[in-house]
């Protein structure tokens, strides 16, 4: 039961967090289905043609959806059809009511504009009046984000897009400083990683990037302005403020996690009994030249130097988990049980002032914004070591990836510099197909013409590294179908990580994804501007090119890192944990299939492959905010087995093809009743599971690199057979240390990967949806039964409307209801293996949760 429980508090915590029921990333993969979709003489979502979306148009859709599950007719016309269709599935389900609904809560309950992001989760336009889009406008809105560098003659640290110039371009100093010093988080990584555009993009960023941040703005404004660095000294109470803790040695650890001893001092101040009463750091602000007029407000445009450090400010937590729990535990839904059988109306009442009292005491005070008038000066004294003042610090505090390509360097990238590109390795011919062009009469004209005569003849292709198109490293040349490893050294945090060795087969395509923190809105918009929609229409081949492939397996990657980071925020506000990312990376891929004739021998590339997610590094510190040590140890467990099964979630949406990841295997492992090792360096079985392991065929690679881990003091556990799942074939395994989790496949993928080939056919329709129908029905009726019943208990203090009010009563008990409508069906469909009858029953139950919402926001 409190697995259940968790999984529930899990899920509605993440509703709660995004907002919205499906993510950015989620969004962005249905993105070119939405611009494709055909012109209707109704607007999207007004399917009774009123002029406006409204809870009646989700309960028409609601309506025509039951009928579709039933088998029967919609009831639609096609134009009323084709309106339902909001997130162009080219059916209508639940899903589109619950998108419609959305779209009016937004109007009518929280008094916001109607956007299209209400409806779907894409980012609005800025022009209130542009709120229903057209497919086409789509397009262009998300075609017209100018996303390129607007300052030239600026480092990238500070470099500024030019949706960056249209924010900051008409403010004034102090405007452009309480934008920053308000809507900027503060991080404590260590160095510089995204630069003054990631910090912008990502609304967060150390010391350093938002210094980079305010200097590239200031510079933009036509002022002089640079790097300061020194040692300073905070006190306990400054520690507890920034980083929003109780405790000054929580706050220690937060600032000293990332930080390498051999590149940055941080060192902590005790008293006599060990307290922390501060500490030392190395520390970066900007010092700028600004009028009087802006600093002291005497109306001087005489220029002073002062110093400037948006990063330093009382920071703020706010656990959503605790809100949830205290909403949702046992005792409550037991409560709600009684009411629903006895219908007693005490205990309703004693449950309702319950859930008032609780949901009043829980709920924090959020942090005014600041508007400065007057620009201050940075806070922390300088306590010791010279000032450095420009970007010379830098060097050497700088995050960077290298690539390597058959044990040769290929490419060393800055993380500013890489930050939100598309960095793509891809093959074609080498430099010595010009030759043979002058002396061939005839040469192949793709890599799928190549044969063995050409092959023997020395046409061969080689790999390039690409960022956004441009080539930036190349590898060695080799005939196609020739295994060279790829190996990525991540520099983060100040020290060198050498991720697990990829084995790339010529021909295929591989795109690295960068997550430097989180992966923003604006990053997913960069990659569905780089996927050419009309492009999508032509063949295999002339859809096999960095240009679309690339953004398509960028798109991949980009999502997954998306869910990992929300499932990462998820759980760390669950077990009360400050997590913070390393720079980590991901490798989606195209594997081609090359094809070996058995007669003749001859190799080619056949136009099909499969599509995998390697996960090269998904690292983070993680510093528990209670001081217990069992917290960060469920943090790391339950986001890397939530994230295991997201690996095959997420290849299987992209692709239309079922994925397969370790936790995937490891339930069908389960179901097939095969044991599963435990492997530890102490047990005296350990030799004997080896070699039973090799015996039945694991492959040797995997036993190689459990074998490692095994003798380095990790835990494996392995299912002691090879499991086949379609074409895929091979075994998963976890790997438990002090570091973490591992969850493998037997190629040392750290992913998933699709069970059966993807062909042309899936780039025809490469942003489909493919999602589970019952389960997302169930999960988003839950999350936005939970905002309903919040936005219930809240209202008397949005509207005025007294608590005990009839009206008020009413809408409460509708709430409630909802909400166990909702969880129950949930639950019953987690419990297990539910028949089609059972899945419909739940269904309905889920669908009137649905009506009771929409009858809430109906009773005026």
């Amino acid at each position: 039961m409190n697995h259940i429980r968790l999984k529930m508090i899990a899920a509605l915590t993440a509703g709660v967090m995004t907002a919205s029921a499906m993510s950015y990333g989620m969004q962005i993969m249905a993105l070119e289905n939405r611009v494709h979709a055909a012109e209707t003489g109704l607007s999207l979502g007004d399917v009774d043609d009123d002029g406006s979306v409204t809870a009646t148009d989700a309960q028409i859709v609601l309506g025509a959806a039951a009928e579709i599950i039933a088998g029967n007719a919609s009831g639609l016309t096609a134009e009323q059809y084709a309106a339902s269709d909001v997130d162009y599935t080219q059916t209508v389900t639940p899903m589109d009511a619950q998108y419609i609904l959305n779209y009016f809560l937004q109007e009518s309950v929280l008094g916001e504009a109607v956007s299209w992001y209400a409806l779907t989760g894409v980012q609005p336009p800025a022009d209130p009046a542009q709120m229903h889009l057209s497919p086409d406008e789509i397009e262009e809105m998300i075609n017209s984000r100018d996303y390129s560098v607007v300052t030239p003659h600026e480092a990238i640290e500070t470099s500024l897009t030019g949706e960056m110039a249209k924010v900051f371009g008409n403010m004034s100093a102090p405007e452009a400083y309480t934008y920053l010093y308000n809507r900027i988080r503060t991080e404590f990584y260590f160095g510089s990683r995204k630069g003054a555009i990631g910090t912008f993009e990502q609304s967060g960023g150390n010391d350093i990037d938002q210094a980079s941040l305010l200097i590239a703005v200031l510079r933009y404004l036509g002022y002089e302005a640079d790097y300061d660095s020194a040692i300073v000294e905070l006190t306990a109470e400054q520690m507890t403020d920034i980083t929003a803790t109780d405790s000054a040695e929580v706050a220690y650890q937060i600032f000293r996690e990332q930080a390498s001893e051999r590149k940055k001092t941080v060192t902590a101040l005790r008293d006599d009994t060990g307290a922390v009463t501060g500490v030392e750091l190395e520390h970066t602000w900007v010092r700028a030249k600004l009028p009087s007029k802006y600093v002291n407000g005497d109306g001087s445009d005489e220029l002073i130097e002062v110093p400037l450090d948006t990063s330093f400010k009382k920071g703020f937590r706010m656990h959503i988990s605790d809100e949830i729990e205290a909403v949702t535990d046992e005792s409550d839904l037991e409560a709600l049980e009684q009411y629903l059988q006895t219908e007693d109306a005490s205990v309703m009442e004693s449950f309702v002032q319950k859930m008032e009292q609780t949901y009043e005491e829980r709920t924090p005070e959020m942090p005014a914004e600041r508007v400065f008038a007057l620009i201050p000066p940075a806070e922390p004294q300088i306590a010791g070591e010279q000032e450095i003042i420009g970007s010379e610090y830098l060097k050497g505090r700088t995050d960077q990836i290298l690539i390597k390509i058959g044990g040769v360097q290929a490419a060393l990238l800055n993380a500013p510099e890489a930050y939100g590109k598309q960095l793509v390795i891809s093959y074609d011919f080498d430099d010595d197909y010009d030759l043979f062009e002058e002396l061939l009469d005839e040469v192949p004209e793709t890599i799928f013409d190549i044969t063995n005569y050409y092959t023997r003849l020395g046409i061969n292709i080689q790999p390039t590294v690409t960022l956004d198109g441009k080539p930036v490293g190349y590898g060695e040349s080799v005939a196609i179908g020739t295994e060279q490893p790829l190996s990525i050294t991540v520099y983060s945090g100040g020290v060198p990580q050498e991720l697990k060795t990829t084995n790339m087969l010529s021909g295929s395509m591989y795109a690295i994804t960068l997550d430097m923190q989180n992966i923003s809105a604006d990053e997913l918009y960069r990659a569905a501007q780089k996927y050419s929609f009309e492009d999508a229409k032509r063949g295999f081949r002339e859809l096999y090119n960095e240009k679309n492939t690339g953004a398509y397996l960028t798109l991949i990657g980009k999502r997954y890192m998306t869910e990992a980071d929300m499932l990462k925020a998820n759980y760390a506000d669950i077990y009360h944990i400050h997590a913070e990312r390393f720079m980590s990376v991901c490798v989606s891929s195209f594997n081609l299939h090359i094809g070996k004739e058995k007669i003749s021998g001859e190799i080619r590339a056949e136009e099909y492959g499969t599509v995998g997610l390697d996960v090269k590094s998904d690292s983070y510190t993680a510093i528990s905010l209670r001081e217990n040590a069992e917290d960060r140890e469920q943090f790391y467990l339950n986001a890397g087995i939530y994230g295991s099964y997201m690996e095959g979630d997420v290849i299987k949406e992209a692709t239309g093809v079922q994925g397969v990841s370790t936790m995937h295997l490891f339930d069908l492992a389960k179901e097939r009743d095969i044991e599963i090792l435990k492997l530890t360096k102490e047990s005296e079985a350990y030799p004997e599971q080896m070699e039973q392991l090799k015996q039945n065929g694991i492959p040797q690679q995997a036993l190689e690199d459990i074998s490692a881990a095994v003798e380095s003091g990790a835990e494996v556990m392995i299912p002691e057979q090879t499991l086949t799942a379609g074409t895929w074939s091979g075994s998963p395994y976890i790997v438990a240390s002090d570091a973490g989790y591992s969850f493998m496949l037997s190629n040392l993928t750290n992913g998933g990967e699709s069970e059966e080939p993807v062909n042309e056919g899936t780039f025809e329709s490469i942003f489909g949806g493919h999602d589970d129908f019952y389960e997302m029905w169930y999960e988003i009726s839950m999350l936005t039964s939970l905002i309903v019943l919040v936005l219930t208990l809240a209202s008397p203090a949005l509207t005025g409307v007294a608590i005990n009010s009839a009206k008020y009563i009413i809408k409460l008990i509708m709430a409630i209801v909802s909400m166990y409508l909702s969880v129950n069906s949930w639950y019953n469909f987690e419990e297990g293996n539910q028949s089609t009858e059972e899945k419909l029953i739940g269904s309905g139950k889920t669908a009137g949760s649905l009506i009771l919402k929409l009858m809430i926001f109906l009773i005026k």
